[in-house]
């Protein structure tokens, strides 16, 4: 008989049975039960994440279109909450939601006096509105 034996990966297969394949060098299963380089589950906690549109939805503001197209309601509801969503196709974005304007929240005359009460308070300190725009073509 034999007095060496050869070494055995022995990870169960999907039949249930021991894979018969050697071992990789210096490891204790085969290339195709984990024992090449670079096999295996990413190392920390990466594989514990929800994943998802939902998930998508909690990381990102930026939304695929066919997802955007498939849950347009609920998009909706975040934009009314008062999100900004950016729609992608083929992750180049397309669009932007955004909540609509309300002008309503503002009155438009107390803002231009708001604006030149400001104005008034601030002086340019000798520099010509001249010099300035010629500073802006540089």
């Amino acid at each position: 008989m034999h007095d060496h034996i050869t070494p055995r990966c022995l990870a169960k297969t999907r039949r249930g049975t021991l894979c018969q394949t050697s071992p990789v060098k210096g490891k204790k299963r085969c290339r195709m039960h984990g024992g090449a380089k670079g096999i295996g589950a990413p190392k920390g906690s990466t594989n514990a994440l929800k994943h998802g549109f939902y998930m998508k939805i909690n990381i990102s503001n930026k939304i695929s279109s066919f997802e955007a197209k498939t849950h347009f309601s609920q998009l909706l509801q975040r934009v009314k909450a008062g999100e900004r969503i950016t729609i992608l196709k083929h992750n180049s974005p397309i669009a932007v939601l955004t909540p609509a304007f309300d002008s309503e929240k503002f009155n438009v005359q107390e803002v231009i006096e708001n604006l030149i009460s400001f104005a008034k308070n601030k002086k340019l300190s000798g520099i010509s509105i001249k010099d300035l725009i010629e500073e802006g073509r540089k």
